[in-house]
């Protein structure tokens, strides 16, 4: 992790994109800090400069952190999120949440009306998270092969490697909450990995003869696809394996010789274990 003023100020000067968003953020992070009496200089973050278990940006954390110990920590989403990924969305009831806090459930009650809207709170603010992350990723322009692996790490970093597989749940005890989220990752997945193949054909990296929409239907598909625990069972592989042998998998069949070097490269830095085979 990184320090989060460090993020959100290179974020908020360096990169006119989003310089409103993380200008905003900015702000936000040092009003928080006055009002918890945060050492700004120590508080570490996300590269998107998103703080806590569950990676709320400094607006979020401020409005819907809520503090039931007052002794100044935010705990009620936090604690969810920690909770469901860690356990399950199915398994975690509002009573256990209630007795993690040290509350009535009467007191959760007051702001989440039934476990689905809370459930449905956690997986947006994790989303909206991890989508800020990307963002600030692709801002940073290096080279697309690099980048996807940068993704990975991001994605692992907030979701505690899916060892509880929360998208298979959500599927399967959530399916409204999971379709809507499904729909919301193809809408934001798709420009960005699109974008991702431009810069890795410009750059030499990938094939100038792939089809890009056909290639970034296939990898969106591809990378919702591995999360399906019947099909990849958790015992025998996790999320972060499978997501290198997905990278791999999907590299292989658009890099150029110099983007295989790159992806040999960055598949070395990740420290697999599996050979490169050409």
């Amino acid at each position: 992790k990184i320090r989060v003023i460090d993020a959100l100020s290179t974020a908020a000067f360096d990169y006119p994109r989003r310089r409103n968003f993380f200008k905003k953020q900015l702000e936000e992070f040092f009003l928080l800090s006055r009002e918890e009496n945060f050492d700004v200089m120590r508080i570490r973050g996300s590269y998107a400069g998103a703080m806590g278990f569950a990676q709320f940006m400094p607006d979020n954390y401020r409005k819907l952190a809520l503090d039931f110990d007052e002794d100044g920590k935010k705990d009620i989403l936090n604690n969810a999120a920690d909770m469901f990924l860690s356990l399950g969305f199915k398994s975690i009831t509002m009573d256990d949440i209630a007795r993690s806090l040290g509350v009535s459930k009467k007191t959760i009650y007051t702001h989440y009306n039934n476990k689905t809207e809370l459930v449905e709170a956690v997986t947006n603010y994790l989303f909206d998270t991890i989508c800020c992350g990307m963002n600030t990723i692709h801002e940073r322009r290096q080279n697309p092969i690099a980048e996807l692996f940068e993704i990975k790490k991001l994605v692992m970093q907030h979701l505690k490697d899916e060892k509880s597989s929360p998208q298979y749940q959500l599927q399967k005890y959530y399916p409204k909450i999971y379709s809507n989220l499904k729909k919301r990752q193809f809408e934001f997945m798709q420009d960005f990995i699109k974008d991702n193949l431009i810069r890795g054909i410009n750059q030499k990296l990938y094939k100038t003869t792939i089809n890009t929409d056909f290639v970034t239907r296939i990898y969106i598909h591809g990378i919702m696809g591995i999360k399906n625990k019947d099909i990849f069972p958790l015992n025998n592989y996790s999320m972060g394996t499978l997501m290198n042998y997905y990278l791999e998998y999907h590299l292989c069949g658009i890099c150029t010789e110099k983007g295989i070097h790159e992806l040999e490269k960055q598949l070395h830095s990740s420290q697999s274990t599996k050979r490169l085979h050409v």
